[in-house]
């Protein structure tokens, strides 16, 4: 998801309001999961505790200050949150940059991804 979060956030600046719109129903299905996961720890240790989608590569762990254990094991509770909100700052701030800009595309766009989130 976060590779999904990085190249979403850059590709923000040079979409059309249709790819908006896409981007923002597939976000939307994305979150439902990720949401649940987020809020409640239940769903998290049913869907994602253990599997092989919550182990981290060693480099994004030392990059964001994750311990050891998230390669080996799996991230835990703590750590999804962690790396959850980071995902909200860089949506946030592509966001912000758009509403900063000139161009009105890039307002737009950032306007129907957010609204339909």
């Amino acid at each position: 998801i976060d590779n999904i979060v990085n190249a979403a956030t850059g590709s923000l600046y040079s979409m059309t309001e249709d790819e908006a719109g896409n981007l923002a129903i597939f976000f939307h299905e994305i979150w439902k999961s990720v949401n649940s996961w987020r809020y409640d720890n239940d769903a998290f240790s049913t869907e994602l505790k253990g599997s092989p989608g919550s182990k981290l590569s060693k480099a994004y762990a030392e990059a964001n200050s994750i311990g050891d254990h998230s390669t080996t094991d799996g991230i835990t509770h703590d750590d999804f949150k962690s790396i959850y909100t980071q995902w909200h700052n860089k949506i946030g701030v592509s966001a912000i940059g758009c509403f900063a800009s000139s161009e009105y595309m890039h307002t737009r766009a950032a306007l129907i991804v957010l609204s339909r989130i």
